[in-house]
């Protein structure tokens, strides 16, 4: 290891630096805590940089070293300790995660809350269409995903309102939660307010000029508009894409017409 050229590792590639991480663990049969030691860094440096040469090949040769790169050495890292599992899909699901983070331009921190609800389990609790928005849609994050899981633990507390809601949510059944999930999806509901929109959902005559009715045209704008994202998103591909929000469409314009042959029967 003395006179091995790791002293000009420095500037190289994270993937050439793996490369020759792991030509040295060979050569020398060293651990990676202990060639850690003869190179002077920590564990966790070694672990992580040979760690990304399990990634798909077509995936490490995507990752970038410039601070513009949208999938990067930190990025590689997260994507890397999932493909060290034994799940049967984990190829496709690093393909699909590392196709997210690049869309979105997630941060590797967003990109290790996924892996990690991957992990724990979590994520496999899910039904499977909102399986699919978790490795695809900006918008689905494990803290959405947990409207699905255990919505009621935004309500605890010793407001007596939050109370009530938190009961009535232990009562929701599992398709009242999946439409709640795709409705924050649908909405792009902010992470930070999502208790206030739960409660609005939950609620909605406890809203301010919800004693009005909906115009019609803007709702229908509004629900076109959520469709015609969540297809971009898709890319059009059907196995991404559930018949939700086109049933939601499709009740707007229903509402629409009903709402114009109103008006010309007033007319």
């Amino acid at each position: 290891l003395q006179n091995s050229p790791f002293d000009l590792r420095q500037n190289l590639h994270p993937v050439n630096e793996a490369l020759t991480l792991k030509q040295l663990k060979e050569a020398s049969g060293l651990s990676d805590e202990k060639l850690a030691k003869k190179i002077h860094r920590n564990q966790s440096y070694v672990t992580d940089r040979i760690g990304i040469l399990g990634l798909p090949k077509d995936v490490v040769a995507k990752i970038g070293t410039n601070r513009k790169a949208l999938f990067r050495f930190a990025h590689a890292v997260e994507l890397s300790r999932h493909a060290r599992t034994n799940r049967f899909n984990r190829d496709n699901e690093v393909r699909r995660l590392y196709k997210k983070t690049t869309d979105y331009k997630l941060t590797s921190t967003q990109l290790e809350d996924i892996v990690r609800f991957i992990k724990d389990g979590r994520y496999d609790r899910l039904p499977g269409n909102l399986r699919t928005l978790i490795l695809s849609h900006e918008c689905m994050t494990p803290k959405v995903a947990d409207l699905f899981l255990c919505p009621e633990e935004l309500f605890k507390g010793d407001d007596s309102e939050d109370k009530l809601l938190g009961e009535r949510i232990k009562k929701l059944t599992p398709k009242e939660r999946e439409d709640i999930v795709l409705t924050a999806v649908e909405e792009r509901w902010p992470e930070r307010h999502i208790k206030r929109h739960l409660k609005k959902f939950l609620n909605p005559s406890s809203q301010p000029g919800s004693g009005k009715e909906e115009n019609p045209v803007k709702a229908l704008d509004s629900q076109f508009s959520s469709f015609i994202h969540k297809l971009r998103d898709s890319e059009y591909d059907l196995d991404n894409f559930t018949p939700d929000a086109l049933a939601k469409l499709c009740d707007r314009c229903q509402r629409l017409i009903d709402y114009l042959k109103s008006l010309q029967s007033d007319a």
